[in-house]
């Protein structure tokens, strides 16, 4: 079993990574020491895999749908824009998701992502493969204010045929007055196929 997972430093807003577990029996895990990425100040082996220098949020890791693919792993995540040296000539303003790839889980590429879509999105990402419909599906929160200035968390569904290039935006999950709105806040929409249907579980 192969964890990805999101690791924070002593500066927390400044050092996110993306860290790494294995479980023989998805009980008991182990966090290798990897010659991958060292971590500021510290001279030993990590399981760090990722960041900090982009300042990777929220994680979202799944494998490749072709087998045959030479990138056999596939990573969505958040991160500020003051982390992109390049920000501005991409036309970058705020928070934004990127990914990246990975041929063996363990190697990422390219250094600080590729911008995939904006918007602020600082819950873990959750992303999956729709064979039926042959997409890449990403359920990605949304933070905005209604017209009275109340912040609102909503989550929108993203969809790409290549991971690189993402369609528009479309809101699928609002709290509304039996969820106690506008106070009660979204935070996570963890989604999963399984047998055709598709089964959220919320965080509020």
């Amino acid at each position: 079993f192969r964890m990805w997972y999101n690791a924070f430093g002593a500066r927390y807003y400044d050092q996110q990574m993306l860290a790494y577990a294995e479980s023989a029996d998805g009980i008991v895990w182990e966090k290798p020491k990897l010659d991958v990425r060292r971590y500021p100040g510290h001279r030993g082996r990590t399981n760090i895999l990722f960041g900090p220098e982009c300042n990777i949020h929220g994680p979202g890791v799944i494998p490749h749908p072709d087998p045959d693919a030479t990138d056999r792993w596939l990573l969505l995540f958040d991160s500020y824009p003051k982390f992109r040296p390049d920000a501005a000539a991409l036309g970058i303003t705020g928070r934004w998701s990127y990914t990246a790839t990975s041929p063996d889980g363990l190697r990422w590429s390219p250094e600080l992502g590729r911008p995939a879509f904006g918007g602020k999105a600082d819950s873990a990402q959750c992303v999956l493969w729709d064979p039926a419909r042959r997409v890449f599906r990403a359920y990605s929160r949304l933070t905005t204010t209604d017209a009275f200035g109340q912040r609102i968390r909503t989550f929108r569904l993203l969809e790409s045929t290549d991971f690189e290039k993402w369609g528009g935006p479309m809101e699928v999950f609002r709290p509304d007055e039996e969820d106690g709105a506008p106070d009660t806040q979204l935070q996570q929409l963890a989604v999963s196929l399984y047998e055709g249907i598709y089964v959220g579980f919320v965080t509020m």
